[in-house]
């Protein structure tokens, strides 16, 4: 018998399948051979966030510490998804001893109870909030502010709106590397789904959309052609494409207004030299709060 997790998942890749402008969950780019093709996209050469942001650790480790929880008698971290052990670790030496990691899956439920007591903080490194539509990410950001609590604190990775080059750049390498992972959507859906896509059949294709600040992946089909995912037929026409990915890209003041509304109230911002990506601290305010006191306690920061 198919798990809930399973059958929710298909259900959501039936879905944007089925809609006029196709689209892809993007957890299909990563099952554990997606894992290792991330890993090696975050050592291009122009693919610059994850340098960025470890720069940023690295450079003001002792005032993000300080900023989190240094003070505290034990600090638990909330991590939701993948634990990024090395991302952490330019902090551990400014954190108190008796830190723990808790490691949740980014739309499951989050189990609060079996958290030990201490200043709980959630981590999201990697600009994974990108990955999510702005409402979506103001909910999921609210999600988390209600794990770690009223004077909890939350870390956030977020990539900054720039050059368009530069973000071609960094998603369409000279090596191939996010071209095979966009691929190995498709392969995941042939192993796991009993899909029929011929990789062959697709090109990668970036788009960078200036109205809604975001970067789209792409696979565009190489002409007409016929799918089966799970035993429902598809078809795509000549150059149509199926969305694989899509990373949003913010202002520093459009994230905090963003923020705000999932009860986060800003405390500091520290970027890289170059302006490319942000690392920001928040305390979570009162989630009992109307928008008028949020307001209120933001502009008093």
């Amino acid at each position: 018998m198919a798990s809930i997790e399973t059958d929710t998942l298909l259900a959501s890749i039936l879905d944007g399948l089925y809609r006029p402008r196709k689209v892809l969950p993007p957890s299909v780019l990563y099952d554990e051979h997606g894992l290792e093709l991330l890993e090696r996209v975050h050592g291009l050469e122009d693919y610059y966030q994850a340098r960025a942001e470890a720069g940023i650790l690295a450079d003001h480790a002792a005032e993000i510490a300080a900023s989190i929880g240094a003070e505290a008698e034990r600090v638990v971290v909330v991590e939701p998804g993948p634990r990024k052990t090395g991302v952490i670790a330019s902090l551990l030496p400014h954190l108190p001893p008796t830190v723990h990691v808790a490691v949740e899956e980014y739309r499951e439920t989050f189990n609060v109870p079996r958290l030990p007591g201490g200043r709980r903080v959630a981590f999201l490194p990697g600009s994974t909030i990108g990955q999510f539509e702005p409402p979506e990410a103001a909910a999921f950001l609210a999600r988390l502010a209600r794990v770690v609590g009223p004077g909890g604190k939350a870390l956030v990775g977020v990539d900054l709106w720039k050059d368009a080059e530069m973000l071609r750049r960094a998603y369409d390498d000279r090596g191939g590397v996010v071209a095979e992972l966009g691929r190995n959507a498709l392969v995941h859906l042939n192993r796991k789904y009993d899909a029929d896509f011929d990789l062959d059949r697709f090109q990668h294709a970036v788009r960078v959309d200036f109205v809604k600040r975001r970067v789209e992946l792409h696979l565009r089909s190489k002409g007409a052609q016929r799918f089966r995912v799970a035993g429902n037929d598809f078809t795509l026409a000549d150059r149509e494409t199926i969305q694989v990915e899509t990373a949003y890209k913010y202002t520093i003041d459009a994230f905090l207004a963003l923020a705000r509304r999932a009860y986060l109230t800003p405390q500091q911002v520290w970027t890289d030299a170059e302006r490319r990506f942000a690392v920001m601290a928040f305390t979570v305010v009162s989630l009992l709060g109307d928008a008028r006191e949020l307001h209120n306690r933001e502009a008093r920061v």
